[in-house]
Protein backbone atom coordinates (compact mmCIF):
# COMPACT_ATOMS: atom_id res chain seq x y z
CA UNK A 1 0.00 0.00 0.00
CA UNK A 2 2.77 2.42 0.85
CA UNK A 3 4.58 1.55 -2.37
CA UNK A 4 1.43 2.24 -4.40
CA UNK A 5 0.92 5.61 -2.70
CA UNK A 6 4.54 6.46 -3.30
CA UNK A 7 4.27 5.67 -7.02
CA UNK A 8 1.12 7.74 -7.31
CA UNK A 9 2.91 10.62 -5.63
CA UNK A 10 5.83 10.35 -8.02
CA UNK A 11 3.57 10.35 -11.05
CA UNK A 12 1.66 13.38 -9.82
CA UNK A 13 4.90 15.14 -9.01
CA UNK A 14 6.09 14.63 -12.60
CA UNK A 15 2.73 15.76 -13.97
CA UNK A 16 2.77 18.90 -11.84
CA UNK A 17 6.34 19.82 -12.87
CA UNK A 18 5.66 18.98 -16.51
CA UNK A 19 2.49 21.06 -16.47
CA UNK A 20 4.36 24.02 -15.04
CA UNK A 21 6.98 23.55 -17.75
CA UNK A 22 4.34 23.83 -20.47
CA UNK A 23 2.86 27.07 -19.11
CA UNK A 24 5.36 29.50 -20.72
CA UNK A 25 4.83 27.91 -24.14
CA UNK A 26 1.05 27.88 -23.77
CA UNK A 27 1.02 31.52 -22.66
CA UNK A 28 3.31 32.37 -25.57
CA UNK A 29 0.88 30.68 -27.94
CA UNK A 30 -2.09 32.54 -26.46
CA UNK A 31 -0.27 35.84 -26.84
CA UNK A 32 0.77 35.01 -30.40
CA UNK A 33 -2.80 34.15 -31.39
CA UNK A 34 -4.08 37.35 -29.77
CA UNK A 35 -1.82 39.56 -31.92
CA UNK A 36 -1.65 37.35 -35.02
CA UNK A 37 -4.54 34.96 -35.60
CA UNK A 38 -2.57 32.76 -38.01
CA UNK A 39 0.60 32.68 -35.89
CA UNK A 40 0.39 28.93 -35.18
CA UNK A 41 0.48 27.65 -38.75
CA UNK A 42 1.76 24.21 -37.71
CA UNK A 43 0.28 23.11 -34.39
CA UNK A 44 2.28 19.86 -34.32
CA UNK A 45 5.54 21.80 -34.67
CA UNK A 46 4.49 24.41 -32.13
CA UNK A 47 3.28 21.80 -29.64
CA UNK A 48 6.43 19.71 -29.95
CA UNK A 49 8.98 22.53 -29.73
CA UNK A 50 7.31 25.08 -27.44
CA UNK A 51 5.00 23.00 -25.23
CA UNK A 52 5.90 19.31 -25.09
CA UNK A 53 9.71 19.54 -25.04
CA UNK A 54 9.97 22.15 -22.22
CA UNK A 55 7.27 20.29 -20.27
CA UNK A 56 9.13 16.97 -20.50
CA UNK A 57 12.45 18.57 -19.53
CA UNK A 58 11.00 20.54 -16.63
CA UNK A 59 8.97 17.54 -15.45
CA UNK A 60 12.04 15.28 -15.40
CA UNK A 61 14.22 17.84 -13.62
CA UNK A 62 11.52 18.60 -11.05
CA UNK A 63 10.91 14.91 -10.41
CA UNK A 64 14.63 14.24 -9.88
CA UNK A 65 15.08 17.19 -7.52
CA UNK A 66 11.90 16.81 -5.47
CA UNK A 67 11.10 13.08 -5.46
CA UNK A 68 12.53 12.48 -1.98
CA UNK A 69 10.29 15.13 -0.49
CA UNK A 70 7.06 13.59 -1.72
CA UNK A 71 5.26 11.46 0.85
CA UNK A 72 2.17 10.39 -0.99
CA UNK A 73 -0.66 11.41 -3.27
CA UNK A 74 -2.56 14.63 -2.98
CA UNK A 75 -3.54 17.43 -5.29
CA UNK A 76 -5.25 14.86 -7.47
CA UNK A 77 -8.23 17.03 -8.34
CA UNK A 78 -6.02 20.08 -8.82
CA UNK A 79 -3.76 18.21 -11.25
CA UNK A 80 -6.75 16.81 -13.15
CA UNK A 81 -8.40 20.24 -13.40
CA UNK A 82 -5.15 21.82 -14.54
CA UNK A 83 -4.63 19.31 -17.35
CA UNK A 84 -8.26 19.57 -18.39
CA UNK A 85 -7.90 23.35 -18.78
CA UNK A 86 -4.57 22.85 -20.55
CA UNK A 87 -6.16 20.40 -22.99
CA UNK A 88 -8.98 22.83 -23.78
CA UNK A 89 -6.50 25.64 -24.44
CA UNK A 90 -4.34 23.44 -26.68
CA UNK A 91 -7.36 22.30 -28.69
CA UNK A 92 -8.30 25.93 -29.23
CA UNK A 93 -4.75 26.79 -30.31
CA UNK A 94 -4.77 23.89 -32.78
CA UNK A 95 -7.50 25.52 -34.87
CA UNK A 96 -5.94 28.13 -37.16
CA UNK A 97 -8.48 30.26 -39.03
CA UNK A 98 -8.09 30.20 -42.79
CA UNK A 99 -7.36 33.66 -44.11
CA UNK A 100 -9.50 34.83 -46.99
CA UNK A 101 -8.13 37.21 -49.62
CA UNK A 102 -11.06 39.25 -50.89
CA UNK A 103 -11.22 42.13 -53.31
CA UNK A 104 -7.98 41.31 -55.15
CA UNK A 105 -8.12 42.33 -58.81
CA UNK A 106 -4.64 41.07 -59.75
CA UNK A 107 -2.28 38.69 -57.97
CA UNK A 108 1.21 38.12 -59.36
CA UNK A 109 3.28 35.41 -57.66
CA UNK A 110 6.83 35.04 -58.92
CA UNK A 111 9.54 32.50 -58.10
CA UNK A 112 13.02 33.39 -59.32
CA UNK A 113 14.69 30.59 -61.29
CA UNK A 114 11.63 28.31 -61.21
CA UNK A 115 12.01 26.69 -64.63
CA UNK A 116 9.95 23.65 -65.61
CA UNK A 117 13.09 21.53 -65.43
CA UNK A 118 12.88 22.21 -61.70
CA UNK A 119 9.10 22.34 -61.27
CA UNK A 120 8.09 19.21 -63.22
CA UNK A 121 10.20 16.70 -61.22
CA UNK A 122 8.96 18.27 -57.97
CA UNK A 123 5.35 17.93 -59.13
CA UNK A 124 5.96 14.29 -60.03
CA UNK A 125 7.36 13.79 -56.53
CA UNK A 126 4.19 15.38 -55.05
CA UNK A 127 6.21 18.24 -53.56
CA UNK A 128 4.22 21.03 -55.26
CA UNK A 129 0.50 20.17 -55.01
CA UNK A 130 -0.62 23.79 -55.38
CA UNK A 131 1.54 24.33 -58.47
CA UNK A 132 0.05 21.16 -59.94
CA UNK A 133 -3.50 22.34 -59.26
CA UNK A 134 -2.83 25.77 -60.79
CA UNK A 135 -1.35 24.18 -63.92
CA UNK A 136 -4.27 21.74 -64.25
CA UNK A 137 -6.94 24.40 -63.77
CA UNK A 138 -5.21 27.27 -65.58
CA UNK A 139 -2.80 27.82 -68.44
CA UNK A 140 0.99 27.87 -68.54
CA UNK A 141 3.83 28.25 -71.00
CA UNK A 142 7.57 28.86 -71.17
CA UNK A 143 8.79 32.45 -70.92
CA UNK A 144 11.69 33.64 -73.04
CA UNK A 145 14.38 35.31 -70.97
CA UNK A 146 16.89 38.00 -71.92
CA UNK A 147 20.61 38.52 -71.77
CA UNK A 148 22.29 39.29 -69.49
CA UNK A 149 20.29 37.16 -67.06
CA UNK A 150 20.47 39.58 -64.15
CA UNK A 151 17.48 39.24 -61.84
CA UNK A 152 16.91 43.00 -61.26
CA UNK A 153 16.93 43.57 -65.03
CA UNK A 154 14.55 40.69 -65.79
CA UNK A 155 12.07 41.36 -62.98
CA UNK A 156 11.86 45.01 -64.01
CA UNK A 157 11.30 43.95 -67.62
CA UNK A 158 8.42 41.73 -66.50
CA UNK A 159 6.95 44.53 -64.39
CA UNK A 160 7.17 47.15 -67.14
CA UNK A 161 6.89 45.22 -70.39
CA UNK A 162 9.85 47.25 -71.65
CA UNK A 163 13.46 46.26 -72.49
CA UNK A 164 16.31 47.36 -70.22
CA UNK A 165 17.28 50.15 -72.60
CA UNK A 166 13.92 51.75 -71.88
CA UNK A 167 13.26 50.95 -68.21
CA UNK A 168 16.80 51.87 -67.18
CA UNK A 169 17.75 48.93 -64.91
CA UNK A 170 20.96 47.40 -66.25
CA UNK A 171 22.58 45.74 -63.21
CA UNK A 172 22.42 45.09 -59.49
CA UNK A 173 23.38 48.42 -57.93
CA UNK A 174 20.07 50.13 -58.61
CA UNK A 175 17.22 51.73 -56.68
CA UNK A 176 13.52 52.06 -57.38
CA UNK A 177 14.11 55.65 -58.47
CA UNK A 178 16.25 54.35 -61.35
CA UNK A 179 13.24 52.81 -63.09
CA UNK A 180 12.36 55.18 -65.93
CA UNK A 181 8.93 53.82 -66.96
CA UNK A 182 5.80 52.81 -64.99
CA UNK A 183 5.49 49.30 -63.67
CA UNK A 184 2.14 47.53 -63.61
CA UNK A 185 1.48 48.52 -60.01
CA UNK A 186 2.16 52.16 -60.85
CA UNK A 187 -0.60 51.92 -63.45
CA UNK A 188 -2.94 50.30 -60.91
CA UNK A 189 -2.12 52.96 -58.35
CA UNK A 190 -2.90 55.70 -60.88
CA UNK A 191 -6.34 54.10 -61.25
CA UNK A 192 -6.93 54.38 -57.49
CA UNK A 193 -6.03 50.79 -56.56
CA UNK A 194 -4.25 49.86 -53.35
CA UNK A 195 -0.93 48.00 -53.60
CA UNK A 196 0.70 45.10 -51.84
CA UNK A 197 4.28 44.51 -52.99
CA UNK A 198 6.30 41.84 -51.21
CA UNK A 199 9.95 41.36 -52.16
CA UNK A 200 9.78 42.33 -55.80
CA UNK A 201 13.23 43.37 -56.96
CA UNK A 202 14.15 47.05 -57.34
CA UNK A 203 11.55 48.39 -54.91
CA UNK A 204 14.01 50.02 -52.49
CA UNK A 205 13.65 52.57 -51.06
CA UNK A 206 9.96 51.94 -50.38
CA UNK A 207 7.59 54.86 -50.74
CA UNK A 208 4.34 55.73 -49.04
CA UNK A 209 1.44 53.97 -50.76
CA UNK A 210 -2.11 52.90 -50.02
CA UNK A 211 -1.06 49.41 -48.98
CA UNK A 212 2.40 48.02 -48.25
CA UNK A 213 5.86 47.61 -49.77
CA UNK A 214 8.47 45.16 -48.48
CA UNK A 215 11.58 45.43 -50.71
CA UNK A 216 13.49 42.40 -51.93
CA UNK A 217 16.94 41.09 -51.01
CA UNK A 218 18.88 43.82 -52.81
CA UNK A 219 17.67 46.40 -50.27
CA UNK A 220 20.63 47.65 -48.18
CA UNK A 221 18.41 48.65 -45.24
CA UNK A 222 15.37 47.39 -43.33
CA UNK A 223 12.98 50.14 -44.41
CA UNK A 224 9.44 49.10 -45.37
CA UNK A 225 6.08 50.76 -45.81
CA UNK A 226 4.53 50.84 -43.34
CA UNK A 227 7.40 50.69 -40.88
CA UNK A 228 5.63 48.02 -38.79
CA UNK A 229 6.69 45.45 -41.41
CA UNK A 230 10.41 46.17 -40.99
CA UNK A 231 11.07 43.06 -38.81
CA UNK A 232 10.80 41.01 -42.01
CA UNK A 233 13.73 42.88 -43.51
CA UNK A 234 15.66 43.04 -40.25
CA UNK A 235 15.61 39.25 -39.96
CA UNK A 236 16.68 38.94 -43.59
CA UNK A 237 19.50 41.44 -43.13
CA UNK A 238 20.82 39.79 -39.98
CA UNK A 239 20.92 36.40 -41.73
CA UNK A 240 22.41 37.75 -44.96
CA UNK A 241 25.18 39.55 -43.08
CA UNK A 242 26.02 36.36 -41.16
CA UNK A 243 25.10 37.81 -37.78
CA UNK A 244 27.45 40.76 -38.07
CA UNK A 245 26.43 43.79 -36.07
CA UNK A 246 23.85 45.87 -37.90
CA UNK A 247 22.76 49.02 -36.12
CA UNK A 248 19.30 48.93 -37.69
CA UNK A 249 18.56 45.44 -36.36
CA UNK A 250 17.03 45.17 -32.91
CA UNK A 251 17.89 42.58 -30.31
CA UNK A 252 16.57 39.08 -30.88
CA UNK A 253 13.72 39.06 -28.30
CA UNK A 254 12.43 42.48 -29.37
CA UNK A 255 12.72 41.55 -33.02
CA UNK A 256 10.96 38.22 -32.41
CA UNK A 257 7.90 39.81 -30.79
CA UNK A 258 7.77 42.58 -33.39
CA UNK A 259 7.91 40.00 -36.20
CA UNK A 260 5.01 38.03 -34.73
CA UNK A 261 2.96 41.19 -34.41
CA UNK A 262 3.77 41.96 -38.05
CA UNK A 263 2.15 38.69 -39.13
CA UNK A 264 5.02 36.18 -39.32
CA UNK A 265 3.95 32.64 -38.59
CA UNK A 266 5.58 30.28 -36.12
CA UNK A 267 7.31 28.05 -38.67
CA UNK A 268 8.78 31.12 -40.40
CA UNK A 269 9.96 32.67 -37.14
CA UNK A 270 11.50 29.35 -36.05
CA UNK A 271 13.38 28.99 -39.34
CA UNK A 272 14.53 32.63 -39.28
Amino acid sequence: MRLRVKIIGMNRLFLICAGLGTLPGVLFGLWGRSVNEVFIDSFALFFGVVVLLPGAVFGTIGWLLLKRRVRGGGFGRVVSAFYLILAVVLVWLSFTPRQQVDGVDLLVFGVDGATYSVIDPMIEASDLPTFKRVMEQGAYTTLHSMEPMFSPLLWTTMATGRPPEEHGVMGFHVHATDVQVPRFWDVAEAEGKSLGIYKWLVTYPPREVDGFIVPAWLAPGPETWPSELSPVKEIELSNRLKRQRVDAVRGTPELLFAAIKSGLRFSTVLEA
